[in-house]
């Protein structure tokens, strides 16, 4: 967990680290930030912004990098929007990326979101479909796109509902579960995926939390109060 740092909660500079299991808290700039070409795995990611937080839950380019694109993927994370940005995530630089099984939203009361991604740059917006996809991904923001080229990503792939979060951020609603992760399928579907099939679990439903788990898996360990 990184919570309420007054930068962003987690920056990768290029590589291939994988992560699980990762709360991202009251941050004040970006949540999730990647460049320099990162190509790694993320799985079980929660991020819940503070309404001081400046940033947006994903900032994503790959500049500082000539020889690969950024193109991580991330599955199973939920990241609930509620600072003073319009934009949930924002893709630019030429960054590519895939998000699986995820949920973005608005906190009650939030008024500042307009649009849950942005897609910044030429080489970006060529990217879409091919580097830059979504499937699984429920986007419950006012708007999916915040432009016109920033709505094709939701051509395929992407629902609006409310994901009705619990206490320990479990989506309940009915069309969050019974979605399989299938990793091998959308590698076949998308073959500039370097999605590492061995990292990731075999999850059934959106978001980063089990909707049927009793007690959710950052009980007992995050910092007291920061949900």
């Amino acid at each position: 967990q990184v919570n309420s740092n007054a930068d962003d909660g987690i920056e990768f500079f290029g590589g291939t680290v994988n992560v699980k299991y990762l709360v991202l808290t009251g941050n004040l700039d970006d949540s999730v930030d990647w460049d320099e070409g990162y190509q790694g795995n993320l799985q079980y990611v929660l991020v819940v912004q503070s309404p001081d937080t400046e940033g947006s839950s994903i900032e994503a380019d790959t500049l500082g990098s000539n020889d690969f694109l950024s193109k991580p993927t991330i599955a199973n994370a939920t990241f609930v929007g509620n600072g003073s940005i319009d934009r949930l995530w924002v893709f630019k630089e030429e960054s590519g990326g895939f998000l699986l099984n995820t949920i973005g939203t608005v906190a009650e009361g939030n008024t500042a979101l307009e649009a849950c991604v942005e897609v910044r740059g030429a080489g970006a917006q060529a990217n879409i479909g091919s580097t830059l996809a979504f499937n699984n991904v429920n986007a419950d923001c006012p708007t999916f796109g915040f432009d016109a080229a920033s709505d094709l990503l939701g051509a395929v792939g992407v629902s609006s509902f409310d994901p009705e979060l619990d206490a320990n951020f479990a989506a309940q609603a009915p069309d969050a579960s019974g979605v399989d992760l299938d990793i091998a399928t959308f590698k076949a579907t998308y073959p500039e995926s370097v999605a590492d099939e061995g990292f990731f679990d075999a999850t059934d439903y959106l978001g980063a939390v089990d909707p049927s788990a009793s007690v959710a898996w950052f009980d007992s360990w995050i910092v007291e109060g920061s949900l």
